[in-house]
C-alpha cells in the first residue's frame, strides 16, 4: 500500500491510498519492469495526479535502469 501521511507519519484519511503491483521479468537479455498503481476509483486517482504524481514518476522511472541492469 502507498498513501499520504501527516508531519508525524500518521496516515491522512482525506487522501487516497493505492496498491502498487510490480513485476520483474527477463526480456532480451535484460529486465522488464511493469508497475501498476491501483486506486479504488477514478476520482481517487485524480487527487495525486492533480498534485503532480505523473510528473514526479517520469524522472523516477527514468533512473530505474541502473538498479535493474546493475
Amino acid at each position: 500500500m502507498d498513501g499520504f501521511a501527516d508531519h508525524d507519519g500518521r496516515p491522512t484519511a482525506d487522501m487516497p491510498t493505492t496498491t502498487v503491483r510490480m513485476r520483474l521479468t527477463e526480456h532480451d537479455g535484460g529486465t522488464w519492469m511493469e508497475a501498476c498503481s491501483v486506486f479504488d476509483s477514478r476520482e481517487q486517482m485524480g487527487q495525486p495526479v492533480s498534485m503532480g504524481m505523473a510528473e514526479g514518476l517520469r524522472p523516477a522511472v527514468g533512473q530505474m535502469d541502473a538498479p535493474l541492469v546493475g
